[in-house]
């Protein structure tokens, strides 16, 4: 199956959208992951951080899809395009940050870093 040239523009404007908000929390990601190796802040802190970076990259995907089916961008795509292009590869992107949301929750919880361990 080729990629038309539409689902490439999806991709890439995707993709540019996302290391643009990565770069944005990238700060915080190595804040967390430093943290629950050699804990300096206590687990609600980092729950708090994690909780923020979640959601911000569980919203940014959400708006992504939102105006993609407002605009009606799927119309020039066919079935497979908007199932591996556009369907897949941002599902991705709402399930793991729910993962990680409800790590973040869990570690204000518990007081602890037990779910990382």
């Amino acid at each position: 199956m080729l990629l038309t040239l539409d689902c490439v523009e999806i991709i890439l404007s995707l993709t540019l959208a996302l290391f643009y908000a990565l770069g944005l929390i990238a700060s915080r990601s190595m804040i967390l992951l430093y943290s629950i190796i050699q804990p300096v802040w206590s687990p609600q802190t980092l729950g708090i951080i994690g909780i923020v970076m979640y959601y911000q990259k569980w919203y940014g995907t959400i708006m992504y899809l939102f105006q993609f089916f407002n605009n009606k961008r799927y119309q020039k795509l066919s079935w497979p395009e908007i199932l591996l292009c556009v369907l897949f590869s941002n599902g991705i992107w709402v399930v793991f940050p729910m993962i990680g949301f409800y790590a973040s929750v869990t570690m204000i919880y518990s007081n602890s870093y037990a779910i990382y361990q």
